[in-house]
This record gives C-alpha cells, structure tokens and sequence, in this order.
C-alpha cells in the first residue's frame, strides 16, 4: 500500500491541468480532490488525475507480490495436437496474462524424440521425420538466442507452428522470422552447429528427467507438477487454469477467463 501511495504523490493534478481532453462525466476537479490513495480504484479517475500509468504500475507491483504461475509445455514441432494446443491455449493465454506478471512460460520443444552422440555432435530422431527435428532445432535456438525476450520467441513460435508443416519447415521458419524482423541466419547457422545441437540436448534432458515420465505431447506441467487433472484443465481453458492458480489478487484478465453461460 505505502508503494502505491508513494507511487501517486509523485504525480499531482497539475498534469490534469493541461490540455488534457476529459472522456468521462464527473467532476475532474472533486476526483482529484480526493486523498490519493483513491485515485487507483477508478480508471477514469485516474485519468483525470494524470496517474494512469503510475496507478497500473502499482497495481502490477502488488499483483506480482505472490508468485508467477510457471507454465512448462514439452512438445515437438510438428504434432498436430501440440500446434492445436500452443494457438488455442498457451500463445492466447499468455498474451492476456503477460502484462499482468502472473504467468511465466517455458517450452521445450523435444517431446518423443531420440538422441544418440557421434563424435562432438548429437543427432535427433525426431516421431514426425527429419522436418520435425528441424523445427525443434529452430524453436529451441530461437528460445535461447531471445531467452530474455519471451514476447519475440513466443510470437515466432506461435507462426511457426501455425503455418509450418512436413514440407515446408525450414522456408516457414525462415518466412516467420523475416516478418517478425528476427535474424534468421543467425537461427539457422544455430540449428545446424555444435551449440544448437547442445541446446537441444539440454531439451532432451529436460524432457527424459521428467517425474512422471512423459507419455505423450504436449505434456503440461504448472509449477513443475504434471497429473492428469492440470492437463485436463490446461487443455480445455489454460487461462482460467493460471488464473485460479495464481495466489495473488487476480488481474482483470482473469475475470474474463470465467466461462459464460445461457440462464433461462
């Protein structure tokens, strides 16, 4: 509370006081007039006041207090039910839930595979045919090149695993990255050398360390924890599933996730 007081005396009504354009009908000058520590409970008060930003910053802070909800997909690049549940499930979920902070997410796109080592390299067999452990390679080299940038790789997974299919992996790959204004040589010498080779060993080590061991894709995990229940949940509304699990005050996106119903 005392982070989101501090955080509105730092701005007064003198920012209202200038050319602003008003969008609301009650009185700018009496909402201002109020103590500080109201200004946050209305959108259009807080407008009025010139503390938007302050006040959505504050309450992000206070929402972000508990932890983030970790949500883990283990997938591989070109299972039909793994694309189905990155577009209709994670990708729209942490879109909605992203700016909020209460939803983290990790993909790790290895799933039924195999590995053996020849020499310094690894080489992947992959259920879905050599296409497949392509997409891998360049999912898992877009994910660590932008690690700190999850907006950016998520996106170009999301389009990869929208469009792309055994026959046109790498050219969907490349065409993603070139809309997303992301290097595509710099995902594709990773895909093809040593170091993308040991990133998606690492996946595979994720994915063969599970507890329990994976049995199918995509296999979801909250919080590290996987039982049939969380995958049940996950598949059928992700975003309702991170919303209830989350521990702190819930944003407004969470809701919009309760699902609607008819009444007679």
């Amino acid at each position: 509370m005392q982070l989101l007081v501090t955080a509105l005396m730092l701005c007064t009504c003198t920012a209202f006081a200038s050319s602003t354009v008003l969008r609301f009908n009650s009185n700018p000058n009496r909402d201002c007039n109020q103590s500080p520590s109201v200004w946050c409970g209305s959108d259009d008060v807080a407008e009025a006041c010139g503390v938007s930003s302050q006040c959505r910053s504050a309450k992000r802070v206070q929402r972000t207090a508990a932890e983030p909800v970790e949500v883990t997909i283990y997938m591989e690049s070109l299972c039909p039910d793994c694309k189905a549940f990155f577009n209709k499930q994670l990708y729209p979920a942490w879109r909605k839930l992203n700016a909020s902070g209460i939803m983290m997410v990790d993909v790790v796109p290895y799933g039924n595979a195999k590995e053996t080592i020849k020499g310094h390299r690894w080489i992947f067999e992959c259920q879905h045919g050599p296409a497949e452990c392509e997409g891998n390679q360049v999912e898992t080299c877009a994910i660590g090149m932008l690690n700190d940038k999850p907006d950016r790789w998520m996106a170009y997974l999301s389009c990869v695993e929208e469009r792309s299919t055994a026959d046109n992996m790498l050219q969907v790959a490349e065409q993603c990255a070139v809309a997303l204004n992301i290097s595509w040589d710099h995902i594709n010498t990773c895909s093809h050398n040593e170091w993308g080779d040991k990133l998606e060993h690492w996946m595979a080590e994720r994915t063969r360390t599970l507890n329990p061991p994976l049995q199918y894709v995509p296999w979801v995990t909250i919080n590290g924890v996987h039982n049939e229940d969380i995958q049940k949940q996950a598949e059928a509304n992700l975003l309702q599933l991170v919303c209830s699990t989350y521990k702190g005050a819930k944003p407004a996106e969470c809701t919009q996730a309760v699902a609607s119903r008819c009444y007679k």
